[in-house]
């Protein structure tokens, strides 16, 4: 019982570095999505939230 218990574990702390590794990444793509360019902040944050209610997200 004790080895079948010790991989999820070790699992677990694989997974959590991932994980943190993963939402940095989506961090990094968000600040260079919604940087100033062409269109302003603002801007694109208004076409993605027409875009999520034109999918049918609720808002």
């Amino acid at each position: 019982m004790i080895r079948a218990v010790k991989p999820d574990i070790e699992t677990g702390k694989e997974g959590e570095k991932t994980m943190t590794d993963l939402l940095d990444k989506y961090q990094e793509f968000f600040d260079d999505a919604y940087k100033e360019g062409a269109l302003n902040a603002r801007t694109k944050i208004l076409i993605s939230l027409g875009t999520a209610l034109g999918a049918g997200c609720e808002p």
